[in-house]
């Protein structure tokens, strides 16, 4: 068995290649089987790469409470672990007039209410 590349480029570099050939139906099936199995594998590296990108994406940029964007360190965790963890929401948080926290009294009210 073939050693996985090393980053999600190779790998869909090489998943492309194993399209194009098994489009052309030129393999045995024998060959056909062995580039279909190492797609699978292929696309599975690729899966995880982007997921694994998507996590660090998501804890490295956050909205907080009053819309504005923070910084969080990003803490890898293993597989197992992902399940236990909640996703936080990619939707982004706007402020609006009903959802604005209420000024104290040292501050003025932006919003006239």
């Amino acid at each position: 068995m073939a050693d996985m590349p090393s980053n999600f480029e190779d790998a869909l570099a090489e998943l492309a290649k194993i399209v194009q050939l098994l489009e052309r139906g030129q393999p045995t099936l024998e060959e056909s089987l062995a580039e279909f199995e190492r797609g699978v594998m292929l696309l599975q590296f690729c899966r995880q790469q982007l997921e694994s990108a998507d996590r660090r994406i998501l804890e490295l940029v956050d909205i907080d409470d009053q819309g504005r964007a923070t910084l969080k360190p990003f803490t890898h965790q293993a597989t197992a672990d992902k399940a236990e963890t909640p996703t936080p929401s990619r939707k982004s948080k706007k402020l609006s007039k009903e959802s604005a926290p209420s000024p104290s009294n040292d501050e003025p009210d932006l919003f006239g209410s």
